[in-house]
């Protein structure tokens, strides 16, 4: 029940007093904005690296794009560190799970892009563990590790997953003070960055998915089954059996004539791959 904030006195004067609510527990005077933003700026929220001035230093001045990326290793000790801290207190069903192995935080890493326009495209990578259970697809539990405005094919975002790559190797092989270890199990994407991730044809390839030799022919059978069995329809990429194709098409390229325009070398290479029932990665092919 709310309480008036003006009460009247012995002398019949009205005297100002805090609104209070249920038991007489005062509300909280609001923050004026220049103090609410100098407590915003007091907080550490650990080094910001600049998009801008770093992967996009070599990059051509038209291609240059403003965002700010975290230091991996740098963002999980910190956060696997408030993990520790705050876990005593959760209740028993929101505490941290282990999966047998204690003080092993298994990380989940990924990243995707939004298209609101040619010149208004954003994407962003999102860190988070598998050890908070149900809580990892809430948003209070998924953590920015990388912000920029621009496609999610952008060069500067491929120096920050080759270098992502590169950091994840090194701390897989670490022991930390505050935690035993990291492992990296998870890197959840839609059908366009996973192809993105891998170096293939895109998604609108004849054979578009990365993980079976699923084409647009043959998509909509509602019967059909995947698997390594023989009664499967679809069955995984043999790794093997993509690069050999990779090759075939470096030779095929050899033979196309460089005085044919870009687009028509590009339309060759690719329904040569199509006529070999494949999706052969595009640092090879195109």
């Amino acid at each position: 029940m709310w309480q008036p904030a003006l009460i009247a006195t012995k002398t019949g004067t009205p005297s100002k007093q805090g609104i209070t609510f249920g038991f007489g527990i005062p509300i909280p005077r609001p923050l004026s904005y220049k103090d609410l933003m100098q407590n915003i700026s007091q907080i550490d929220i650990g080094e910001l690296i600049s998009v801008k001035d770093t992967l996009c230093a070599t990059l051509p001045q038209e291609q240059r794009v403003a965002g700010a990326y975290r230091d991996l290793e740098t963002m999980l000790l910190t956060l696997s560190k408030f993990s520790l801290e705050t876990d005593p207190i959760r209740k028993e069903s929101e505490k941290l799970i282990w999966f047998g192995e204690k003080g092993a935080f298994k990380v989940v890493v990924g990243g995707d892009g939004a298209p609101f326009g040619k010149w208004d495209e954003s994407v962003s990578w999102l860190v988070s563990f598998l050890n908070v259970g149900a809580r990892v697809a809430s948003p209070n539990e998924n953590f920015l590790l990388f912000g920029a405005n621009c496609k999610e094919d952008h060069p500067a975002v491929r120096l920050f997953i080759k270098q992502l790559a590169s950091q994840i190797i090194e701390i897989e092989k670490k022991a930390y003070t505050v935690s035993s270890t990291f492992s990296f199990e998870l890197v959840p994407s839609d059908m366009k960055f996973l192809c993105f991730l891998n170096g293939e044809l895109s998604n609108s390839a004849s054979y578009f998915s990365s993980l079976a030799n699923v084409s647009k022919a043959d998509c909509t059978t509602l019967n059909g089954k995947f698997g390594n069995m023989l009664n499967c329809k679809w069955k995984p990429w043999p790794y093997r059996q993509r690069l050999d194709m990779a090759k075939q098409v470096s030779k095929f390229k050899g033979k196309i004539s460089p005085n044919l325009a870009k687009s028509t070398q590009r339309s060759k290479v690719t329904q040569f791959i199509a006529s070999k029932k494949s999706r052969a990665p595009h640092r090879y092919s195109l």
